[in-house]
C-alpha cells in the first residue's frame, strides 16, 4: 500500500488546470483550504525521515528490480509530490537529478553535499551507540534500524500519503458543503468515500488507528 495504492482511483483531469494529484485520481478540482500548522511541522518532520533513509539506504536493493533511490523517486515522481520541508525537498530533488544522471546514488553525494555532510555524520554517529559490543558485553540482542530499512521506508511514504489524503479530505469536506446542486453534493460525497476507504487502507498498513 505505497503511493501506487492511490492511483486505483480513478475520475477525468482537466489537463488545462494543474491539480493535486490526489483531486486527479478523483476527478474533481477541490478549493483551497488553510494547512494545520501542526499537520506541516508533521509531514516535514517524515519528510526528513525520508531523506535519512535515502542517505542510508540509497544504493540498497529495494526489491529484485530497483534500488532504494529508484522506489523512492519513482514513488514520489509518480504522484507529483510536494514537499513542506525545504531542506528536505531541497536535497531529494538534487539526489534524485544525480540519479538520473549517473544512474546510481549512494552515501558518497551526501557526504561531499555541504548541506548534508553534518546531518551524515550525526546519523552515523547514531549507529555507533549501539554496537556489536553491547551485545556481546550484555547478551542483549539489538534491533536495528538496518534490519528493518525497506519497512521504514515504507512506513515514512506512507505517512507523507496520509497526510496528503487529510489534505484532499479537508477540502472536499468543503466541497460538500459549498455544493450547489444535489449531483454535485453527490458526486463530492462519493470521492469523500473513495478518500475514506483509502486512508483507512493506509492506516491499516501502519498498523495504527486513525481518528476523524
Amino acid at each position: 500500500l505505497l503511493f501506487s495504492e492511490a492511483r486505483k482511483l480513478s475520475g477525468r483531469a482537466n489537463k488545462t488546470q494543474r491539480r493535486d494529484s490526489y483531486q486527479k485520481q478523483v476527478g474533481i478540482l477541490l478549493p483551497k483550504v488553510e494547512k494545520d500548522p501542526q499537520k506541516i511541522r508533521e509531514e516535514g518532520d517524515k519528510e526528513i525521515r525520508l531523506l535519512i533513509s535515502l542517505i542510508k539506504y540509497a544504493d540498497r536493493p529495494m526489491n529484485e528490480d530497483i534500488d532504494v533511490a529508484g522506489f523512492i523517486f519513482s514513488e514520489l515522481q509518480s504522484e507529483n509530490y510536494e514537499f513542506e520541508n525545504a531542506f528536505a525537498g531541497k536535497m531529494i530533488l538534487e539526489a534524485a537529478d544525480h540519479y538520473k544522471i549517473m544512474g546510481q546514488l549512494n552515501k558518497k553525494f551526501f557526504v561531499q553535499h555541504p548541506e548534508t555532510a553534518k546531518l551524515v555524520a550525526d546519523e552515523l554517529a547514531k549507529e555507533y551507540v549501539l554496537s556489536p559490543l553491547w551485545k556481546e558485553q550484555h547478551d542483549i540482542s539489538v534491533q536495528t534500524e538496518e534490519d528493518n530499512f525497506k519497512a521504514e521506508i515504507g512506513a515514512n511514504l506512507n505517512y507523507l500519503k496520509l497526510f496528503k489524503v487529510d489534505e484532499v479530505l479537508k477540502k472536499n469536506e468543503v466541497q460538500i458543503k459549498e455544493a450547489e446542486t444535489e449531483e454535485d453534493a453527490l458526486k463530492a460525497q462519493q470521492v469523500h468515500a473513495k478518500l475514506l476507504q483509502l486512508r483507512s487502507q493506509i492506516a491499516h498498513y501502519l498498523g495504527n488507528i486513525v481518528l476523524k
